[in-house]
Formats: C-alpha cells, structure tokens, sequence
C-alpha cells in the first residue's frame, strides 16, 4: 500500500487494494485504487494500471458514507450520479483510507 504522512506521525494510504461491489452476480471485487490528482482512481489490479483506469471520482465534491453495520464498509459517491460502495480488509484500514480522502477535502456522512 503507497502512503502518505499526515502530522508526522499517521501515515495515510495514496494507493491500495479495497473491495468494489460490482453487481448481485459478481459480488464484491478486489480493485487497486489510487488517490492522486485530486480523484479516487481505480484499476483492475495493480498490474494492470497501463491499460487505465476503470473509473474515476473527483474529490472536490465526494462523500463518504460509513456503513451502518459492517464497520470495514464504505461508500463514495458524488450526487446521486455515481456511488462506488467499498470495502476495506479491516476496520483499521477502512478508517485510514477514509483520513486520507478526508485530507483530499471531501465531506464524511455517518
């Protein structure tokens, strides 16, 4: 996982493995995601990056969503035209990714 240093002593994640809800049929997906140039990119796998990434969010207007009930879950979403719903290995992980989207200025709904 890339990361980057927060107050000299937390150290968020810039890049990563989560898990993107796909569909009923597919379930839940293992996609490389990376936060740069002000959006949340995404990848297939991290090997698989030259061929571009599958999709995009601008942080300037994203929303993080925290699940209710499963506490390694969370969304992203942007209005109401497009919501990615994620999914982090651990609660530890979940929370580090969300600081470092937080620290890209987006809003946290809980």
């Amino acid at each position: 996982m890339g990361s980057q240093l927060v107050d000299s002593q937390l150290v968020l994640p810039s890049c990563g493995t989560l898990f993107k809800w796909t569909n009923y049929i597919n379930g839940w997906r293992e996609r490389y995601f990376e936060i740069k140039h002000g959006q949340l990119v995404y990848y297939i796998s991290k090997a698989d990056q030259a061929s571009g990434c599958r999709g995009s969010i601008s942080l300037k207007s994203l929303e993080v969503t925290l699940h209710e009930f499963n506490e390694c879950e969370f969304s992203v979403s942007v209005g109401t035209d497009v919501v990615w719903y994620l999914r982090a290995e651990n609660p530890h992980s979940r929370t580090l990714w969300i600081k470092a989207l937080n620290n890209g200025s987006v809003s946290v709904a809980f």
